[in-house]
């Protein structure tokens, strides 16, 4: 499957305003689960992972984080993202006492083995790419967002 096809528009965040990352956790569980993609487990487990497994990564000119779970409380595969009016702290997977300002996070729904490396794999070419990272942090609508995500 090709990266854009995790993508659900009903999952892209714009500008979205959150006082921390676990009410972050919690707006894009509620909404997948309401969409029938995860269980009810997801977020509470979402949360639990981060808390033993940030996942803040530091890029040249952004921090980004990719949280996500066991495949056990994915039902349907996604990516949502969202892109934040104000950055959100999250530990850094390399030293986890290191708190980065994240202005975009790619929450990832996965279920099959073989997707979690490929996806990855891919997400990691796409934040080393600084122009197509700076148009996703500095796109000024959902439209425009959803526009670029879905051409990556």
């Amino acid at each position: 499957m090709q990266l854009k096809e995790y993508f659900k528009k009903e999952l892209v965040f714009h500008d979205l305003s959150v006082a921390d990352k676990g009410e972050f956790f919690t707006i894009l569980s509620q909404k997948a689960c309401s969409l029938g993609k995860v269980t009810d487990e997801f977020e509470v487990n979402v949360k639990k992972r981060e808390d033993n497994f940030p996942t803040g990564i530091q890029l040249e000119d952004f921090a980004v984080a990719i949280p996500h779970t066991d495949a056990e409380y994915v039902k349907e595969e996604f990516i949502a993202v969202a892109v934040f009016k104000e950055p959100v702290k999250f530990s850094s997977m390399e030293d986890a006492s290191a708190i980065l300002d994240v202005r975009a996070a790619f929450m990832l729904g996965l279920n099959q083995p073989h997707s979690q490396l490929e996806v990855l794999t891919e997400l990691m070419g796409i934040f080393q790419d600084k122009e197509r990272m700076a148009k996703i942090i500095n796109s000024s609508s959902k439209e425009e967002l959803e526009n670029i995500i879905f051409n990556i």
